[in-house]
C-alpha cells in the first residue's frame, strides 16, 4: 500500500477516534510522505514513538491534566458520599435521596479513569460502588438495616480520596487554576487592609 495513502488513513483515523473518544475534533497538519519507508518504521508491529511526548495534544489538554481533572472530580463525589454516610444517609435523621446519586457519578468517573489509565485503583473504586450502591436508597436509609455500616463506609470513602489524591486535605480537590485565583484574590483583598 502506498505510504501517503497510509499517512492519511492513519491520519483520518486519528480524527476519527478525537471525535468518538475526546469528543472533540483533531485538527493535524496535512501528512507529508516518510522519509524512511513505512515498513521500516513500523518493524514488528511497533507503534511509532512520539518525538515529544510532553507536548499538549490537538485538542488542547494533556493526558495527566486529564487524569487529575478526573481525580478531583473523583475525590469531590467520594468527600459527598463520605459525608451523607456519616449522616447515615439522612437529613436531620430523616432519611433522603442523597446518597443514591453519588455512587452513579463514582462508577461513571472511576470508569472513564480506568479506560484512560488501566490503574487497578480504579477497578476497587467501582467494585466499593458495587458493593455500597444498595445501601444508598432512601429504602435503604429508612430501613435502619445499614445504619451501623455507614460510618466504615465513611472511612472506606475516605481512604480511596486518600489514595486517588495523596492526601486527605480538600485543598487537594481544588484545581491549580482555582487555587492560584484564590490566593491572588486573597493577597489583594489583604493589601486593601
Amino acid at each position: 500500500m502506498n505510504t501517503q495513502i497510509v499517512a492519511v488513513i492513519i491520519a483520518e483515523g486519528a480524527k476519527l477516534i478525537g471525535q468518538f473518544y475526546r469528543n472533540r475534533p483533531i485538527t493535524l497538519r496535512q501528512p507529508s510522505p516518510p522519509a524512511v519507508p513505512l515498513d521500516t518504521l513500523m518493524k514488528f508491529g511497533e507503534a511509532l514513538q512520539v518525538d515529544n511526548p510532553d507536548k499538549k495534544p490537538a485538542y488542547g489538554v494533556s493526558d495527566e491534566e486529564t487524569i487529575a481533572y478526573q481525580n478531583r472530580e473523583l475525590g469531590k463525589a467520594l468527600l459527598l458520599l463520605e459525608l451523607h454516610f456519616q449522616q447515615k444517609c439522612k437529613i436531620n435523621g430523616v432519611p433522603c435521596d442523597c446518597c443514591e446519586k453519588h455512587p452513579m457519578a463514582i462508577e461513571a468517573l472511576a470508569e472513564e479513569a480506568l479506560g484512560m489509565t488501566g490503574d487497578p485503583q480504579y477497578n476497587e473504586i467501582l467494585d466499593w460502588t458495587k458493593r455500597v450502591t444498595p445501601m444508598t436508597t432512601t429504602d435503604a436509609s429508612t430501613s435502619g438495616e445499614y445504619d451501623e455500616m455507614y460510618p466504615q463506609l465513611a472511612q472506606e470513602a475516605r481512604g480511596f480520596r486518600k489514595r486517588l489524591m495523596g492526601t486527605e486535605d480538600i485543598k487537594a480537590l481544588i484545581s491549580p487554576e482555582e487555587r492560584a485565583r484564590i490566593t491572588a484574590e486573597t493577597i489583594s483583598r489583604l493589601k486593601e487592609e
